[in-house]
């Protein structure tokens, strides 16, 4: 079975969007934050700038009046190679980097985990401008800051910080976790839909970050292990995925039910002894 994908076509994104609506009360961003707003509740979020995004989601979600925030890497919108996608396509595509990297650790696969430095020196060996083109194909494409600007001022699209790059914060020292943090947040707060809120690349972050980026003036923080937010835990949010499995509103309700299930017996199926969760 092929497994599900977060690329979601545009038909079936727009009846996920009703479904979603019928069910839900969806918030924006600044309703979360004031935190008076009737429940069930749903903030919609994206990650990465795809310009799929501003292309195909905006326009749908703009038609219905549901708001969202995209959580971007402002190195990527601005041309730069995304760093995870580097890393997947080589993992994918570069026998020599696989076994380069499994002489190192024995997390091959888990490209969260892997030493910056390692991969650092290998793209030091190899043709970096023609990797980086493959790589940026690899990724798809990403948006531009015209893209930003034309949503600018769109009442529904909200900015949030998701590093200067994508990286994994399970592998940044707090020096370059503060420096990635702010930097992108200095380049966020030039557009007026930009927001303080954060989203850990890869959904997962090791004991003290959270404290950190809120000192940094994160107002809420956002993690991923496929989980439903109870009041109480704010500001720090988990999220739940919406494939291209959820074809009604039944699979969103079974995957809800699923995640209860597995906190009522206490699994976690993302868990790592370095790696913290908001509940």
């Amino acid at each position: 079975m092929d497994a599900p994908s977060l690329n979601v076509p545009p038909t079936l994104f727009a009846r996920q969007m009703d479904y979603i609506s019928d069910h839900f009360n969806i918030i924006g961003p600044d309703e979360l934050l004031d935190g008076g707003y009737d429940r069930p509740a749903v903030l919609i979020t994206f990650d990465d700038g795809m310009l799929g995004y501003f292309n195909n989601a905006v326009p749908i979600m703009t038609e219905r009046q549901i708001p969202s925030i995209n959580f971007l890497n402002m190195d990527t919108i601005e041309g730069s190679s995304s760093w995870a996608g580097l890393v997947a396509y080589l993992l994918e595509t570069d026998a020599t980097f696989r076994r380069l990297i499994s002489n190192e650790t024995n997390l091959s696969t888990d490209t969260t985990m892997l030493d910056p430095g390692v991969v650092r020196d290998y793209l030091s060996s190899v043709d970096s401008e023609m990797l980086t083109s493959k790589s940026q194909k690899f990724t798809g494409a990403i948006a531009s800051k015209d893209d930003l600007e034309t949503v600018q001022f769109n009442p529904l699209v909200f900015l949030g910080n998701h590093l200067a790059n994508h990286n994994s914060t399970l592998t940044l020292s707090t020096e370059t976790l503060t420096s990635q943090y702010c930097s992108n947040q200095t380049r966020l707060n030039h557009f007026p839909n930009s927001r303080p809120m954060f989203a850990y690349p890869h959904g997962r972050f090791r004991h003290g970050q959270n404290e950190l980026l809120r000192s940094l003036g994160a107002q809420a923080i956002f993690y991923s292990s496929e989980g439903v937010n109870r009041e109480g835990f704010a500001p720090i949010f988990n999220r739940l995925s919406v494939d291209s499995r959820m074809t009604r509103i039944e699979d969103l309700i079974g995957q809800v039910r699923w995640v209860e299930f597995r906190r009522s017996m206490n699994w976690d199926y993302r868990g790592h002894e370095a790696i913290g969760y908001a509940n």
